[in-house]
């Protein structure tokens, strides 16, 4: 599901124009980037969480050189989903 799909679905669900929803969902994906970007995590309740996990250096290699690169260090965007309490 893209996008648009996603402004359009719930716009039918909840009656709201398609302006209104587009901006929310943008608005909502816009801060969820932000946070991320300055390493805060983002919990939504009964959805899930964006976290940044780092990631070491490692080596890899070039096929065409036949050469050992190093891959420099990076932080990547995660989410991990909810799943519900357990034994309820």
């Amino acid at each position: 599901m893209n996008t648009l799909k996603l402004v359009k679905n719930v716009a039918k669900q909840t009656g709201v124009d398609k302006e209104t929803v587009d901006l929310i969902v943008n608005v909502t994906f816009g801060e969820i980037k932000k946070n991320l970007e300055n390493k805060i995590e983002v919990h939504i309740s009964r959805f899930g969480r964006f976290i940044i996990k780092h990631r070491n250096p490692r080596p890899a290699h070039d096929m065409r050189n036949k050469k050992t690169i190093m891959i420099p260090p990076r932080d990547m965007p995660f989410w991990r989903p909810y799943f519900g309490k357990k034994g309820v």
